[in-house]
């Protein structure tokens, strides 16, 4: 799957990148670290600093730009030259005036001072260094910082954002010129260094009591934190009657209160059922921690006894976790074969030869952090299993804060004694280590055996850290720990005005990873936007959104997303990144019966339209797709597949690239948009699916975000399979597995979904490869099942070995995609060699399909490629367009197609809108053309389809028949479908192809592109579907591309809507004619003509002119009357 671009967006178009550069997503941001209480007082980062302190509108001389590498993003802070790409802000519309990206002017070189910053000057003035004049209204000085030309460094915000320098307004003003940290701790010491832009009376308070006065422009104190609590410093500059005020917060911290979360609550937002002013907001918050804190490799010996009947040379393929796997020769210690690598953690197949030679020749895969001695045993042909003997059992813990005495350890070995260890103290953790299968374990303090002096036993079986826990004389509790918590975890929002406090510090369920808190007083239905704020336990702060959101605001939302939900909330602009909404007592949608009470289509008789909704309609929205739903029900589609519609990063994507999965995402319109589009499906019999991404997320997840990749027990710092993108999730994390599993059952529940399609399945592993089965019927069974049994999940499992796995899961109950498009390729270009066949799209449990996103467009190639007249005939070649659809949606099992399939849309996924071609995903030029641009088109819009559609009424009649054959399916004869077929003919080289349905459906199709073929007809009475008439002739003869269905009762027709019916609320629009010269008037004689000059349709004597049944597009109007005649250009 290589459809992973990032995208850069501005206000008034779209860029696709090519695939090979990382650009972040420009975003207006900056990290507020200064209160503004008064609209002229200014406030600056650390990153940039300007001399003079305070710029203000207007001022007409040099300004120094100070630099500092080591803040925001951090990305120039090892850079050897640093250029400063900048514009100015002019009447609010960002950058003006700004450079060429990189283009390494020497205006722009910076030079490096004495503190190691980057300083830039702005010289005699803004406006002669900017090029413009000083009647111009300039706000802003905009920055991005990169490396020069050729390199690859930019220096940014902390969240890839652009940098802003705000202007003051004239007159006084005010800047306390060294922001503050968010957080600081009891002893610590700081100098505010305090400026005013004209002499005043200056003032310094500290929550409210003044500590010092001054004369002048400046103020300079120190102050020492002598206890914990909220500090807030008031500077105040007073001339005459003028007064300006600034000031700056930080919070000296308290330790986080240790209780346990309330009954019910695991992770997210739980709102209160009983009093709609409260919520309660839980987020896990943790570095992962490494079983070797040291990180070294270590050397793991793994001695294993073989199966007897293995006589072929021992050999064992070896690898660690992420790395290339190579061949090894254990070595032999009596009975066991013995392999010995130096690695954190090994993996090792053992085989009965020196190759691969089927399953019953390997072992499953064999994982070992530490030691171990194992017995591998063989039953039939599978793969030889292992059961572990014995291993080296490394055990840490750290123990409650209140046992001060002697720690001992009562350790009892699977099939041993009992016996009293004294674990080491090591880096705070109590270590000790046991050779053996498992074992059970009893902590002690001291030698006392009450309850408050020991632990409950836990019983472990592979190196484990453990944290304990008591409560009152109870006895403590043995967790299990693979994250060292945060140090403390804080929610700022707008019922705190965005203000870091103790008093909205979360509370720590009792030494977990788990924070909590409860709000109050919260006005009910109001939204809240807010954030985390959170101290990882190295001492770095982020601020994060909360996981389940299941609303989200970002900066780019004032472009796609304003303009289809106008009603959206502003960014907040005290937010990093993304920030999460809550809302108290939300009014409920109200649901149709029809979406209570619907019957979701038999699975194996699915016709499923996969749609991306960005593409599918001008309006780009969800709600304009609902629009066109009276067209989809006619063209007969019984489900309809919407690509990733959960919060994905940036406005235009094709939704693979995930951040949060509990919302709908903005660009296409609001949360009740989406059940209002799948309440109107149920309405018309079609059922939703929605492409979900759990193999991985990007790096505005919030989670992935908190945690450097190495340090993230989310996610596998190495991928254990070889199809990732972005971030890999790990699976065996089990706050992954209960997001996941409430995911789906939250889209089941909330939106009322029919089922899922999951991208990437077999990614879904956790440390190790092959553990992706597992986990997906585990989602199965808990996330679909328990809620909906009758929901679909469908799965995208590629990968080497995975036919086996999909056999399994079809087992299972679930769905499997099965790429089928070559054949449909060919079919489509009348070549029939090289992988033409149907079989594979003829069964039950595969999802077959002639094209999808990932694929290229079949008539595409039919126009390039095609044999005979079949690239050159629009005509010949839009014929064909309903054999090829009719030998997918008509054979057995569930098939899909993507939207536009049905008119042979013949586009490349490699052209833009305009026809322009780009490269692909490689970077090279696609199919050997010329004149390519180095954008990659693939996940842009291509041309519009209702001006394709335009260009041949053709066109039009092929998809009447393809939408009449898929009804056939779903609508007239269902019943018929969830059966088998009783004989098909769709084998290679054949061009007259054959499915019949027993007595009931007969299907011919001839898929030669230059020679007649002749169909003899089963036995039977028939109807011929298309002619509506009794089939008499027991043989027809089929022209290149024809196609021709017969049933076994006579079945009415269905009447097709013109496809101009997308975004009209009527079959019928009539234009009103002008006169002809010399005043000759109405009735007229009217022919109407496509633009190329075929004329489509005539009138006689009419007023008015009937524009039914034309498409939207271009047409030519002929009015005659007494022989005289007047053409003209009308666009429908």
């Amino acid at each position: 799957m290589q459809r992973y671009e990032n995208i850069c967006i501005s206000p008034n178009f779209f860029v696709p990148l090519r695939p090979d550069i990382n650009i972040q997503i420009k975003i207006l941001m900056r990290k507020i670290t200064l209160f503004l209480l008064s609209l002229f007082a200014l406030s600056l980062s650390a990153q940039v600093t300007t001399v003079p302190a305070i710029v203000q509108k207007g001022y007409g001389g040099e300004i120094t730009v100070i630099y500092n590498p080591n803040e925001g993003n951090k990305g120039m802070a090892d850079a050897t030259q640093c250029y400063a790409h900048t514009g100015v802000t002019i009447d609010d519309k960002d950058w003006q005036k700004a450079g060429t990206w990189r283009d390494g002017k020497e205006k722009y070189k910076m030079t490096k001072n004495a503190d190691g910053n980057w300083e830039l000057k702005i010289t005699p003035n803004i406006y002669s260094y900017y090029g413009i004049s000083p009647d111009h209204n300039v706000t802003k000085l905009c920055f991005v910082f990169n490396d020069g030309p050729g390199g690859k460094k930019e220096g940014k915000t902390s969240e890839g954002g652009d940098i802003f320098v705000e202007l003051a307004e004239k007159g006084l003003a005010v800047l306390i010129t060294n922001s503050l940290p968010d957080i600081s701790n009891v002893g610590d010491k700081v100098t505010l260094n305090c400026v005013a832009t004209e002499d005043a009376q200056l003032s310094l308070s500290v929550n409210g009591k003044e500590v010092k006065t001054a004369e002048g422009t400046s103020l300079t104190y120190s102050y020492t934190y002598a206890k914990e609590g909220d500090y807030e410093f008031t500077f105040t500059a007073t001339k005459g009657d003028k007064v300006k005020t600034t000031s700056a917060f930080t919070c000296v911290v308290t330790e986080p209160i240790k209780q346990n979360r309330p009954e019910g609550i695991v992770n997210g937002i739980y709102y209160d059922k009983d009093d709609n002013t409260k919520v309660t907001l839980c987020t896990y918050a943790a570095t992962k921690l490494a079983a070797d804190e040291s990180g070294a490799a270590k050397t793991i010996t793994v001695k294993a006894k073989l199966p007897s009947h293995w006589t072929k040379t021992i050999t064992a393929w070896v690898w660690e976790s992420g790395a290339e796997g190579k061949s090894v020769t254990p070595t032999r210690d009596g009975d066991w074969y013995v392999v010995s690598q130096k690695c954190a953690t090994l993996n090792i197949i053992f085989r009965n030869g020196t190759d691969w030679d089927g399953d019953s020749n390997q072992t499953e895969d064999i994982t070992a952090t530490s030691n171990m001695n194992i017995q591998v045993t063989q039953s039939g042909s599978g793969k030889a299993k292992y059961d572990v003997l014995e291993r080296d059992l490394v055990v840490k813990a750290k123990m409650p804060s209140n046992w001060t005495e002697k720690i001992t350890a009562v350790v009892t070995p699977a099939g041993g004694s009992e016996k009293v260890v004294t674990p080491t103290l090591q880096n705070g953790w109590y270590v000790f280590s046991e050779t053996c299968k498992s074992l059970s374990v009893v902590y002690r303090n001291g030698d006392a055996t009450t309850d408050a002096n020991q632990s409950a036993p836990i019983s472990l079986d592979n190196n484990t850290m453990l944290q304990l826990t008591q409560e009152g004389q109870n006895k403590a509790v043995c967790n299990i720990v693979t994250a060292d918590p945060a140090k403390h975890v804080f929610v700022v929002g707008d019922f705190n005005n965005w203000t870091i406090s103790n008093d909205y510090q979360l509370k720590q369920a009792n030494d977990s990873a788990y924070f909590w808190i409860e709000l109050e007083g919260l006005a009910p239905q109001k939204e809240y936007a807010m954030q985390y704020v959170v101290v990882r336990a190295d001492g770095q702060t982020k601020r994060i959104s909360d996981l389940y959101s299941e609303k989200l605001l970002h900066p780019d939302d004032k472009y796609e997303p304003k303009t289809v939900d106008p009603t959206l909330m502003d960014y907040p602009k005290q937010g990093e990144g993304y920030v999460t909404v809550i809302q108290t007592d939300k009014p409920q949608y109200k649901w149709s019966d029809a979406t209570l009470n619907f019957k979701r289509p038999d699975k194996n008789n699915l016709v499923i339209y996969e749609l991306w909704v960005y593409d599918y309609t001008p309006q780009r929205s969800l709600n304009a797709v609902k629009e066109r739903l009276g067209y989809l029900k006619g063209l007969g589609v019984n489900a309809i597949e919407l690509m990733p519609v959960c919060e994905f990063e940036g406005n235009y994507n094709w939704g693979y690239s995930p951040t949060h999965y509990f919302a709908f995402d903005k660009a296409y319109g609001s949360s009740d948009d989406m059940k209002a589009f799948v309440d109107a499906c149920h309405q018309l019999g079609i059922a939703v699916i929605v492409d979900m991404v759990f193999n991985h997320a990007t790096g505005l997840n919030p989670m992935n975000k908190l945690n450097d990749l190495k340090l993230n027990p989310w996610f596998n710092e190495n991928p254990p399979h070889g199809d990732n993108v972005y971030e890999d999730w790990n699976h065996d994390f089990a706050p992954t597995k209960t997001m996941f599993t409430r995911a789906l059952q939250y889209w089941l529940k909330e939106y009322k979904v029919d089922g899922f399609r999951l991208d990437l399945s077999h990614g879904l592993c956790g440390t190790q490869a092959g553990t992706s089965v597992r986990n997906i019927k585990d989602y199965y069974e808990k996330g679909v099942k328990a809620i909906a049994p009758d929901a679909y999940m469908i799965l995208e499992h590629w990968g080497n070995n995975c036919d086996n796995d999909r056999k399994e899961l079809i087992k299972e109950g679930m769905l499997c995609w099965d790429n089928t498009t070559q054949a449909y390729y060919q079919t489509a270009m009348g070549w029939l060699k090289d992988g033409d066949s149907f079989s594979n799209a003829n069964r039950d449990g595969y999802v077959s399909y002639c094209e999808s996103h990932d694929e290229e467009r079949a008539f595409f190639k039919a126009k390039e490629w095609g044999d005979g007249d079949l690239k050159t005939d629009d005509q010949e070649r839009i014929g064909r367009v309903p054999v090829n659809m009719a030998f997918l949606t008509l054979l057995n099992g569930p098939q899909m197609f993507y939207h536009f399939a049905e008119f042979g849309f013949d586009y490349s996924k490699w052209q833009n809108a305009n026809g322009q071609w780009g490269k692909d995903d490689s970077g090279a030029a696609p199919y050997g053309k010329t004149g390519v641009s180095n954008d990659n088109y693939k996940m842009q819009a291509k041309a519009r389809i209702e001006t394709w559609l335009g260009e041949g009424a053709w066109r039009t009649a092929a998809f009447h028949k393809v939408g009449q054959a898929i009804q056939l399916r779903t609508r007239l004869m269902p019943q018929v479908f969830e059966g088998d077929p009783t004989k098909v003919d769709i084998g290679s080289g054949k061009a007259l192809r054959t499915i019949q349905w027993g007595s009931d459906v007969f299907v011919a199709g001839n898929f030669s592109a230059t020679a007649e073929k002749t169909v003899t007809i089963p036995e039977g009475k028939w109807y011929n579907y298309y002619e509506q008439k009794e089939q008499t002739e027991t043989t027809v003869t089929l022209a290149p591309g024809a196609l021709m269905i017969l049933t076994g009762t006579p079945q009415t027709l269905p009447e097709m809507q013109p496809f101009y019916a997308f975004s009209r609320n009527t079959d019928v629009e009539n234009v009103y004619i002008p006169e002809l010269p010399n005043q000759i008037l109405p009735p007229y004689n009217v022919t109407i003509y496509t633009i190329s000059g075929q004329a489509i349709s005539v009138q006689h004597n009419v007023e008015q002119v009937n524009l039914n049944g034309l498409n939207h597009g271009l047409y030519l109007i002929q009015l005659e009357k007494n022989g005289q005649r007047v053409t003209k250009k009308i666009i429908r």
